[in-house]
C-alpha cells in the first residue's frame, strides 16, 4: 500500500540524521512540548490532523492531551442493465453512493521513552469525541443510441434533484495506542514517525433523512471501528528543564 511505502521511506531516511544529531541528545528535557501531526500518512483516512500538548513529569513520563480531526470519504456506483425485447431500446440504470464521514476526538494519555537515547516512544491513551455521517444516494439513467453507438443520458428517466440524504451523529469512545521513534534535530526541536492503531466505539444520538426517502439506508445504531495512522509530527520543546 501507498500509505505503508510512504512511512517506511520517511523512517529510513531518519536513521542518517542519528548520527548528526548526537548532541542534540539531553538528559535534562524541557517540562512542556507541543506538537503538529502532518496530515497525509494516514490509512482508510483521508486527511488527519493533531494538535498535542505532553507535560513532562518527575518520573520522566509525559500527561498528554490532544486533539484529532479525521475525514474519509467513499464513492461506488452500481450498474443494472436492462436490455428488453428487440423493439425496444438497452436501458442502463446506475446507482451513485457516497460517504462522507468527520471525526473529532479528544485524547488524554501518558507516554514514556526507551532505549539508550531515549528516543523510542511507547504510550496510548483514551478517546471521547463525536463522529458525523453523511450519506446521499441517487439514479442515472442512460440509454443506448444504436445509431451513434453510444450511451445517452435520460433526464427524463433520472433522478439528480432527487437524491436520497442520510445524516448520523455518533458518540464516540475508544482507546488508542501510540508506537513511534523520534529524533532531535535541536534542543528544542525533533521530529517523530509514530503508529497509532485505535478501537473506537460509536453510539448513535440523532438520525435525519431528507430528500427522496424512498430510497432504504442501513443506519447503524452502533458500531466498532478498527483504524490506525502512520503519522509525522514536528515538536518543539519549552519550560524549564527537568
Amino acid at each position: 500500500m501507498q500509505t505503508e511505502s510512504i512511512y517506511s521511506v520517511v523512517l529510513i531516511l531518519m536513521f542518517p540524521l542519528l548520527s548528526l544529531c548526537q548532541d542534540s541528545f539531553q538528559k535534562s528535557k524541557p517540562e512542556y512540548d507541543l506538537s503538529l501531526t502532518m496530515p497525509g500518512f494516514i490509512n482508510f483516512e483521508n486527511y488527519r490532523a493533531k494538535l498535542e500538548f505532553r507535560k513532562l513529569t518527575k518520573n520522566q513520563k509525559y500527561h498528554k492531551v490532544s486533539v484529532n480531526i479525521l475525514n474519509s470519504k467513499s464513492n461506488y456506483s452500481i450498474s443494472n442493465v436492462l436490455v428488453p425485447g428487440s423493439n425496444k431500446d438497452t436501458i442502463n440504470r446506475e446507482s451513485y453512493f457516497s460517504e462522507n464521514t468527520n471525526r473529532a476526538y479528544l485524547q488524554i494519555g501518558l507516554d514514556k521513552y526507551y532505549g539508550k537515547n531515549k528516543m523510542i516512544l511507547v504510550g496510548g491513551g483514551l478517546l471521547i469525541g463525536h463522529e458525523h455521517l453523511y450519506e446521499y444516494f441517487n439514479d442515472d439513467e442512460y440509454i443506448w443510441n444504436s445509431v451513434n453507438e453510444n450511451w445517452e443520458y435520460s433526464l427524463f428517466n433520472s433522478y439528480p434533484f432527487l437524491t436520497s440524504v442520510q445524516e448520523i451523529n455518533y458518540g464516540v469512545i475508544g482507546i488508542e495506542a501510540n508506537i513511534g521513534i523520534n529524533v532531535p534535530l535541536t534542543s528544542k526541536w525533533n521530529i517523530g514517525v509514530q503508529a497509532s492503531p485505535r478501537i473506537v466505539m460509536g453510539r448513535s444520538l440523532k438520525r435525519t433523512l431528507s430528500g427522496d426517502t424512498s430510497h432504504e439506508f442501513n443506519p447503524q445504531k452502533t458500531f466498532v471501528k478498527k483504524d490506525y495512522n502512520l503519522d509525522v509530527a514536528l515538536r518543539y520543546s519549552f519550560g524549564k528543564k527537568s
